[in-house]
């Protein structure tokens, strides 16, 4: 049926006519672009963000932070001078991605433009757009991914896109290895001709081995682009917990060559600088050496291993401040240095958003499993991958956060939000249970 119309299809809109091609680019992707550049142009600026725009404009890259994504914005930075065209580009793979993704679900032009707009402006969802973060880009690249793999046709191409997008979401964050291992679960089992257990064993066999291919690719790349043979991708959180377990046990774990930084001389240093919440000021923007990133693991496997109470206290109190229970969400967003009274309003919107809950990763977190059994019971695989990759991208900051930031938990946020707009939709729909995408 046209656009506009009354349908009970649940097969979605077809792209492959014009006119719903038009009616997806314009109410969808294109606007949330104009309006992108509208609230946040000239883009957020963080210590983080400044590090790898300066990596970027320069050439220099290190494995502080993910540098294929400064390769990446270097690239930008030739053919368009302004530091916002990284962000631009995170928020076209999100908005394109979700434009796929809506369309399979909505029938008509109005619906497409309503579930649309709840997913992309709920508040927790379209801050994050604010800043050039590298969890913007792997959000972005992963709903690429999930809307590619939600298509009817199965091409070449298609795919090639997918493993394009899940290797860039890899590369720029490593939990997204366990997002990407989801998507590629549901793409595997949507596809596989066999059924009951054997799909299931060979969608998953199929899933962690491309996964681990992706993410073994995407390290080589980083490494390759800061001159060595790895990357250093986890030192963040060795650093923060061998500090956190230093104070607690009294006895110094961090390795030998951090005693010669003065803030992590001995003890009493650490405990000048330390923050038990968040990653301390002993980091450092440049790539380590290979024999101090093998001292570091060492001594982060010697430290669990011989206080394995302690750590577990020091990660379960920072998992729940994670998902906002006790100190509610931190670092939500960063309002622009000079706003416009434009950015200024909309700023103090979402501080109403922040207080009303809209925050509360905890929340997320008891819905996303009420979706997954839906999805499940309703044989419903876009819904039940979407809530499991939610849960699956929580679950590891347990051990892998060094801080309890919001954006950590982007994508549990996104994948949430879709999953629900979608069960609400097909409840709508009253369709037969059944395996479908």
């Amino acid at each position: 049926m046209a656009p506009g119309s009354t349908c009970m299809s649940i097969d979605g809109l077809d792209l492959r006519r014009r006119s719903d091609s038009l009616i997806c680019g314009v109410l969808g992707p294109g606007l949330f672009l104009l309006l992108i550049c509208i609230l946040f142009y000239p883009g957020g600026r963080s210590a983080d963000t400044e590090w790898q725009y300066n990596e970027a404009k320069f050439g220099d890259f290190t494995d502080f932070h993910p540098p294929i994504m400064a390769y990446l914005w270097s690239l930008l930075l030739d053919f368009w001078l302004d530091r916002f065209s990284i962000q631009l580009l995170h928020a076209a793979l999100f908005a394109t991605g979700l434009g796929l993704l809506v369309s399979r679900f909505t029938c008509s032009g109005w619906q497409y433009a309503l579930a649309f707009w709840i997913i992309a402006a709920w508040p927790s969802i379209i801050i994050q757009q604010a800043q050039p973060w590298k969890d913007g880009g792997m959000v972005g690249a992963l709903m690429l991914a999930g809307g590619l793999i939600s298509g009817r046709r199965d091409r070449l191409w298609r795919y090639s896109l997918i493993l394009l997008a899940l290797f860039y979401a890899t590369a720029i964050r490593y939990n997204g290895v366990t997002v990407s291992f989801c998507l590629l679960w549901w793409r595997y089992y949507d596809r596989s001709p066999q059924d009951g257990w054997p799909r299931v064993l060979r969608s998953i066999v199929a899933a962690s081995l491309t996964a681990g291919l992706l993410f073994s690719g995407s390290q080589l790349v980083n490494g390759w682009l800061t001159g060595s043979r790895t990357y250093a991708v986890e030192r963040t959180a060795y650093i923060f917990d061998l500090s956190a377990l230093s104070l607690a046990t009294g006895e110094y774990l961090l390795p030998p060559h951090m005693r010669s930084r003065p803030d992590s001389a001995d003890l009493e240093a650490i405990r000048r600088y330390f923050n038990p919440i968040r990653v301390s000021h002993q980091e450092e923007p440049r790539s380590l050496a290979s024999h101090e990133r093998q001292a570091l693991r060492d001594a982060w496997l010697s430290a669990i291993w011989r206080h394995p109470g302690t750590w577990l206290s020091h990660r379960w109190r920072l998992f729940l401040l994670t998902i906002g229970i006790g100190d509610g969400a931190y670092t939500p967003y960063i309002a622009p240095a000079v706003p416009t009274d434009l950015q200024r309003w909309f700023f103090a919107k979402i501080f109403e958003a922040l207080v009303a809950g809209f925050f509360q990763v905890w929340l997320y977190l008891l819905l996303l499993p009420v979706a997954a059994i839906w999805g499940g019971w309703r044989r419903h695989l876009g819904i039940l991958f979407l809530a499991l990759s939610g849960i699956f991208v929580i679950l590891p900051l347990f051990v892998i956060a060094p801080s309890h930031d919001f954006r950590y938990s982007y994508w549990a946020v996104v994948a949430c939000v879709t999953a629900w707009v979608w069960l609400i939709r097909d409840l709508s729909l009253d369709a037969p249970r059944g395996w479908r995408r």
